[in-house]
């Protein structure tokens, strides 16, 4: 045993030796910690069951970070969105290529049961669901009528999308168009000027449909770039 001891003494007193058991054990910590890192980011890009307001659940991938999403991602989510919105008729386009005549969806507002296009209600979910709520409901009562009967339709004019300015939760970006109403004949109507200031975030973006109904496939369409409008604030067209 005495020997034994004497020769781990010896061992151990050689600098050779003793650097080599240093760095094979920095090694080895500094490969582990890749290996932990790398399950991590695995774990991190898996899908997630996401619970929305209404108690369904959709498949997601995880929320991206505001640094991974391009600018002009935002700006062409913010125009794709308000056209969808703001563009109203009685048809609703098929995947074939038809249109088919369009019912409306019931909207409870206050001044009682109005209807939204579909089209137009399909567009709602790339809103945050508390305030899609109210904004419905605010359509509802600014869509005429004749939209759904088929004597008026509206076509949305761009004329301003600003730059996406970073906020603390996402983004920020000034939207500003013209609602031009017409009736059967194409004849002007009336027109709506539309200035916004654009509120948006990231969200858990959709990988799978929910399933067949209606209600399932507009939410899994709108969330498909992982963007949510949170808030429209009237703003002045000028200080575009």
């Amino acid at each position: 045993m005495a020997k034994f001891l004497k020769s781990r003494r010896h061992l151990f007193h050689q600098p050779a030796t003793y650097i080599a058991l240093i760095v094979g054990a920095v090694l080895m910590s500094f490969l582990l910690q890749l290996y932990i890192m790398g399950q991590l980011n695995q774990m991190q890009h898996l899908p997630v069951m996401v619970q929305l307001a209404s108690g369904q659940s959709l498949a997601a991938m995880p929320v991206p970070s505001a640094h991974d999403i391009f600018p002009a991602t935002v700006k062409s989510f913010t125009e794709e969105v308000m056209l969808r919105l703001f563009n109203w008729s009685n048809k609703v386009p098929q995947p074939d290529g038809q249109a088919l005549t369009d019912p409306g969806i019931p909207i409870t507002t206050e001044s009682g049961e109005r209807r939204l296009p579909t089209t137009v209600w399909q567009a709602s979910f790339g809103l945050e669901a508390g305030f899609a709520d109210a904004f419905r409901q605010e359509l509802a009562a600014l869509i005429p009528p004749e939209v759904l009967s088929g004597t008026a339709q509206s076509v949305l004019l761009v004329s301003y999308v600003g730059e996406p300015k970073r906020e603390v939760h996402g983004w920020a970006i000034r939207f500003v168009g013209e609602i031009k109403l017409f009736d059967s004949q194409m004849r002007e109507k009336n027109s709506i000027p539309l200035a916004r200031l654009i509120h948006i975030r990231p969200i858990p973006i959709a990988i799978a449909p929910l399933g067949e109904t209606q209600e399932q496939q507009a939410i899994y369409q709108a969330r498909l770039k992982g963007l949510q409008i949170t808030a429209m604030q009237k703003i002045d067209s000028k200080d575009s």
